[in-house]
């Protein structure tokens, strides 16, 4: 049983945006081997223990969730520990919770949906962690996002990302086929790299890196306080 989760119920709207959800989950580890799957309705970054894993932007692939389910593999292995390990989860709201107000009337899809995502971390076929309400969500910096309308960010609020968590709310798991993806996504260039440090409650400063250099539409609003904006899965080169 592969059990989603997400950060409410709302759908994202112009004049009601909802922030992106930030997921956190630390945990133990004392298996040999780490292969780790992910599945999310909308689009998502991946963070384990301060590396970014995501296999490029606007990952995982684009689907009607009714239809096909994508999931992304990665092997972890060496980047797990015995203890103290940390995974950071930032959803985007891909085509699923979407405002086009342009004649394609995704805001009206059946499949419509906050984002919500499934990840289970196994040793060899064992499911040894994996979504439920012993995660913490986090209302991130970016306070709306849209795959066509841009991004607001109010990078003020990284000082207290990590000061008001609380418990993930169970979702119901899309009903489309679960199938691993193949297909491959936008690159990660190496200068979109981010250079985050660990990634905990006390040290999360996701804009200390350097600047993302790509283009910005003109309803974009970024507020910087001096520093490089917080990025979204959304954001495209």
């Amino acid at each position: 049983m592969r059990e989603y989760i997400t950060a409410t119920t709302e759908f994202n709207q112009l004049d009601a945006p909802v922030c992106a959800p930030l997921f956190q989950r630390t945990f133990d580890w004392n298996a040999k081997t780490g292969r780790l799957e992910i599945s999310v309705v909308g689009l998502y970054r991946i963070w384990v223990n301060g590396k970014e894993i995501t296999k490029g932007w606007l990952a995982p692939y684009f689907s009607n969730p009714d239809q096909v389910v994508y999931y992304d593999e990665y092997d972890v292995t060496d980047l797990l520990k015995a203890t103290g390990n940390t995974i950071l989860v930032l959803l985007g709201n891909g085509f699923v919770n979407t405002i086009s107000h342009g004649g394609w009337e995704f805001e009206d899809a059946p499949y419509r949906s906050a984002p919500k995502f499934y990840l289970g971390l196994y040793d060899g076929e064992t499911r040894m962690l994996t979504t439920d309400e012993d995660w913490t969500v986090y209302n991130s910096p970016i306070l709306f996002d849209d795959y066509r309308n841009g991004e607001w960010c109010d990078a003020r609020r990284e000082e207290t990302l990590f000061a008001n968590g609380r418990k993930p709310l169970v979702a119901a798991a899309p009903t489309g086929l679960y199938k691993k993806c193949v297909h491959h996504t936008t690159p990660r260039c190496d200068n979109r790299r981010t250079k985050w440090a660990n990634r905990t409650p006390s040290n999360f400063r996701p804009s200390s890196a350097h600047a993302f250099r790509r283009r910005t539409s003109p309803n974009k609003i970024w507020v910087q306080s001096g520093r490089a904006p917080f990025q979204s899965p959304n954001a495209r080169g």
